[in-house]
């Protein structure tokens, strides 16, 4: 069990069902139903001067906005530390399942567990 909850904090597969998670980086690729087996998963963010790591970031929620046919949207949202340091603005989020993503991210509030962040996607999905 101890290893399993250090490979979460680390960003590590601790299974092998988690070894087998979708990739997100490639173009295409994040859409609910790709980001929802990360529900739980704890993600890098990197951003400011030298794309530093600034803090981990946890996804916590998923939530379908009124999807179609023709269009997704959804909005995920990550819980990070009370003391977060993030603004609005654009991360490199990094996982090792689903590799290096560029996520638009703003405050959401709190709750007692830390900070919470959105980050809220509107997909054209090409079909007729």
């Amino acid at each position: 069990m101890a290893l399993v909850m250090l490979a979460g904090v680390l960003g590590l597969p601790a299974s092998a069902e988690e070894s087998r998670l979708p990739a997100l980086a490639a173009p295409g690729q994040q859409t609910l139903e790709n980001f929802r087996p990360y529900q739980g998963q704890v993600f890098r963010v990197y951003g400011g001067p030298g794309a530093r790591q600034v803090e981990r970031l946890e996804l916590v929620e998923l939530k379908d906005l009124g999807s179609t046919d023709q269009v997704q949207q959804f909005v995920l949202t990550f819980r990070g530390p009370h003391d977060s340091t993030l603004q609005k603005d654009v991360y490199f989020f990094e996982h090792p399942q689903a590799g290096k993503l560029k996520l638009w991210l703003e405050p959401a509030g709190s709750d007692d567990q830390g900070s919470l962040f959105e980050s809220h996607f509107n997909l054209l999905l090409g079909k007729p």
